[in-house]
């Protein structure tokens, strides 16, 4: 999910299904899940930006849809003790998940998996995988909630050389030189 849309991981914990439109490939981001010491809540996104729509990739849908499926079999092996949240991440009994729990379940696949990084650079890695794709700054930015494309071209503008030689290459095309 967070590589598949760039998302922070607070964004997709606080995800409900009422946000995610599966037939239309779109979620809406409208919260952030933090630990505070009222215990888990759900907190506005991190920027007005923030408060935006995500278009879903087929993978992501699939994905979704599977978690959807899978979350019908815990809600029925749980019973009476499942606690209805509409959270599209949640525990077998329907809570919502830790962002720290989710957070060391990451670094335990990962170091398993013998693959370096935090939970972050997911999102690192999807927008940069976004702008070595070519897709415009103004969009990797709208797509990453960022109150400025300022941000986003400080973060991700250096991520592609060949973006730059590419650009220099048509501009000498286009000049016929």
């Amino acid at each position: 999910m967070l590589l598949g849309t760039g998302m922070r991981r607070g964004e997709a914990l606080a995800l409900q299904w009422q946000n995610v439109d599966i037939d239309a490939g779109e979620l809406r981001v409208r919260g952030t899940l933090v630990r505070t010491g009222d215990g888990l809540v759900i907190q506005p996104p991190k920027t007005n930006n923030g408060w935006r729509p995500i278009p879903l990739s087929p993978p992501v849908v699939a994905a979704l849809k599977q978690q959807r499926q899978q979350q019908r079999i815990e809600r029925l092996a749980a019973g009476m003790s499942w606690v209805a949240t509409d959270y599209v991440f949640t525990t077998v009994a329907g809570t919502p998940l830790d962002p720290r729990n989710v957070s060391r379940w990451f670094s335990a696949l990962a170091q398993r998996a013998g693959v370096q990084g935090s939970m972050h650079a997911t999102r690192h890695t999807a927008l940069s995988s976004m702008v070595n794709a070519g897709v415009p700054m103004p969009v990797v930015s709208r797509v990453a909630g960022h109150e400025s494309i300022n941000i986003t071209v400080d973060i991700y503008g250096h991520v592609s050389e060949q973006a730059a030689r590419d650009a220099v290459a048509a501009a000498a095309s286009s000049l016929g030189l």
